[in-house]
């Protein structure tokens, strides 16, 4: 299994800091989040920093969240131009995989499911890369009072969408926990279409680390090893400190041995 670090982990930090604390670990690459600003990062430094390090951006995670549906006049329109340069990104720096959420819709979800399948297809037919579907979280209000503003909310409807336009999954653990799912019940329903992993836990709010929440990782690696999982790992927590972000490589590659 590939170990990646998701730059949202260290978020609060340098560039530098985040491939250089990958390199330290002897990590696969980087899994860059795309923020909704619809700003590219400068694939020229990207690609200085990947020589520096000997670390690359492996997958770049397309993370569009509902408020973008209120920064455009053609919400949808918009959100679909934030996929596409998300993907044009991904394959300028050479990434493998391009992970995705289902889109944000309030109203008209049967349209914004449309709008994602046409966006994804045109994607995966101009360029040779990986979509992965994301397993989605139940938002919070207040207290246990959520929502959940996609196109495709059931796990079962996302894995026959991407089954029948043959995408991927991407398995995000904390997500599954605020729906009160075992991460080990999603990987052992779907784990022939899943080619991607967010590690983090959940204690009231997602991206928790890996040891403070209830998800039982010791299960949760047991089953990978027994599906012969094989594709990337990535370490997904909240703008933690480098400290913290090592020590939970640390507790991955223990859960590996």
């Amino acid at each position: 299994m590939k170990i990646l670090l998701s730059s949202g982990s260290l978020e609060k930090e340098s560039l530098d800091i985040l491939f250089g604390l990958a390199d330290k670990n002897n990590l696969h690459g980087i899994e860059w989040i795309m923020r909704s600003s619809g700003r590219q990062p400068d694939c020229q430094l990207f690609k200085k920093l990947a020589d520096r390090h000997n670390i690359r951006i492996a997958n770049v995670h397309a993370a569009f969240y509902t408020p973008v549906l209120f920064r455009s006049f053609s919400p949808l329109k918009n959100i679909a131009g934030l996929v596409n340069e998300s993907a044009d990104f991904a394959v300028s720096v050479g990434a493998d995989k391009l992970v995705v959420h289902p889109f944000p819709a309030l109203f008209s979800k049967k349209g914004a499911r449309e709008l994602m399948r046409n966006v994804l297809l045109d994607i995966k037919q101009k360029y040779k890369i990986g979509i992965l579907l994301e397993n989605l979280e139940k938002r919070f209000i207040v207290g246990s009072l959520g929502f959940e503003p996609y196109c495709i909310i059931d796990y079962e409807e996302l894995y026959r969408f991407a089954q029948e336009n043959d995408f991927y999954l991407n398995l995000d653990t904390a997500h599954c926990a605020t729906k009160n799912i075992a991460p080990s019940d999603f990987l052992k329903k779907y784990h022939k279409r899943i080619k991607g992993i967010h590690l983090s836990n959940f204690q009231d709010v997602c991206h928790r680390p890996l040891d403070e929440g209830n998800i039982d990782f010791e299960a949760f690696f047991a089953l990978l090893k027994k599906c012969r999982y094989s594709e990337t790992l990535t370490l997904e927590l909240n703008r933690e400190k480098a400290e913290t972000v090592e020590r939970n490589i640390n507790l991955i590659k223990g859960y590996l041995k």
